[in-house]
C-alpha cells in the first residue's frame, strides 16, 4: 500500500510573537494613560510604561515585517503558506496599526502632550 506523507508546515512563530509584543505594547500604552489620569504625580511610572510600549510596538513591527518577508519567501519557494500564517500577520499589523493609531508618539495625544 502506498503511504502518502504530508510535509509539516512550520508554525508562525514570528507572526505569533509578533501579535504577542503588539498586544503588550498595546496594554502597556493603556497603562500609561491610566496611571496618568488615576495618579497626577506619578510621572516616572507613566514614562516607563510609554517608553516600554514604544519598544514593544518597534520590535512587533520588526516582527511583522520579518513574517512578511518569510511569507513571501515562502511564497517563491513553492510552498503555498497557510491562511493560518497570514492571518497571525494580518492580526498583529491590525493591533499595530490601531495602537500607534490610538496612542501616537508625536503630534496630540502623545505622551509629550
Amino acid at each position: 500500500m502506498m503511504t502518502i506523507r504530508h510535509e509539516a508546515r512550520p508554525m508562525p512563530v514570528m507572526a505569533i510573537v509578533s501579535l504577542g509584543l503588539a498586544g503588550c505594547a498595546a496594554v502597556s500604552l493603556v497603562l500609561s494613560d491610566a496611571v496618568l489620569r488615576a495618579v497626577p504625580d506619578s510621572d516616572g511610572l507613566v514614562i516607563l510604561f510609554f517608553v516600554l510600549g514604544w519598544v514593544l510596538m518597534a520590535w512587533a513591527t520588526i516582527g511583522v515585517v520579518v513574517a512578511l518577508v518569510h511569507l513571501l519567501r515562502a511564497g517563491d519557494l513553492r510552498r503555498r503558506p497557510a491562511l493560518l500564517e497570514w492571518a497571525f500577520v494580518l492580526a498583529a499589523a491590525v493591533v499595530i496599526v490601531g495602537t500607534a493609531c490610538t496612542y501616537p508618539l508625536i503630534g496630540a495625544g502623545s505622551g509629550a502632550a
